[in-house]
């Protein structure tokens, strides 16, 4: 995540990042913007265990959660990304997250 976000332009860096995720991706975009100063937004489904939710939030990240399955937060990121503009971390299907 932190090799995506730090390739943002400074147009997107300023409207922010999401991603949905039930952990790991969560976190690792949350640390990123955190060290970067991006403001990000993860949604993340009500079955994500705490822990993860608790991580993810620790490193200042907005926690949407929604819905009871993986599907069911993307479908929420997509609402919200059209509302608001902010750049989309696909959890694993861009190069770009996946380098780093």
């Amino acid at each position: 995540a932190f090799n995506k976000i730090s390739q943002l332009t400074n147009e997107e860096k300023e409207r922010g990042v999401i991603a949905c995720s039930a952990g790991n991706h969560a976190q690792g975009v949350a640390l990123s913007s955190h060290l970067l100063g991006i403001k990000s937004k993860i949604v993340m489904p009500t079955s994500a265990p705490q822990a993860k939710v608790d991580a993810t939030r620790g490193y200042g990240s907005e926690v949407i959660l929604y819905g009871d399955t993986f599907d069911d937060a993307k479908a929420k990121c997509e609402e919200i990304i059209k509302e608001t503009g902010e750049t989309y971390l696909h959890p694993y299907d861009d190069v770009e997250v996946m380098a780093g």
